[in-house]
């Protein structure tokens, strides 16, 4: 089990210090330098000031999706700064945001948007692998997920065992960095 301690924040433009801990002892320890500012392309100033609306319709993913991971996020404009960290993350969602920390953010997250994450693994999983691939396999693909297909496919579809809390946390990270992936992707102009 993971915990999560932030330990500051400064400012917009601060540093992020969070150090992981591990049965007590001290297992990761990461700065990420925050950069709010975006870089002004010419596509970039035509997109700065994207809507929720508008990215939903060009994003291509689930509308309650996008919808849900900004408001875990504080809303729009934290989901958009959150979007450009994540981005430099060199940890991806593990690295910390907001609203995707604690498991009593990230499970309940995932279980509400558990049938739009499934059929976003799915179609995801038969991209990348072709068909026959599972969800299961999929997730259990995840650097962050330490179990195999079957244990995740027993944990997402009877809510049994002891990985249930790895696999949801993992499906809410996903959802994030997915997500943001888009963002970022839509605001520098790439279809």
């Amino acid at each position: 089990m993971y915990f999560v301690q932030l330990l500051s924040v400064h400012g917009r433009r601060g540093n992020l210090f969070l150090i992981l801990l591990k049965k007590g002892l001290l297992c990761y320890h990461a700065s990420l330098k925050l950069n709010t500012q975006r870089q002004t392309t010419k596509q970039g100033d035509n997109m700065q000031n994207l809507t929720l609306s508008q990215f939903i319709a060009e994003s291509c993913l689930p509308a309650s999706l996008v919808r849900s991971t900004v408001r875990q996020c504080g809303g729009w404009e934290m989901f958009q700064d959150t979007a450009r960290n994540l981005k430099h993350s060199t940890c991806g969602a593990l690295g910390g945001f907001c609203g995707f920390i604690y498991y009593t953010d990230t499970v309940p997250f995932a279980k509400r948007n558990k049938k739009a994450l499934l059929e976003m693994c799915k179609e995801q999983a038969e991209d990348y692998y072709g068909k026959g691939y599972s969800v299961g396999q999929f997730i259990a693909g995840f650097g962050c997920v330490d179990c195999d297909a079957e244990q995740v496919a027993i944990a997402l579809y009877t809510g049994k065992g002891d990985n249930v809390t790895e696999v949801y946390n993992a499906l809410a990270w996903y959802a994030l960095e997915e997500v943001a992936r888009r963002y970022c992707e839509i605001i520098e102009g790439f279809r």
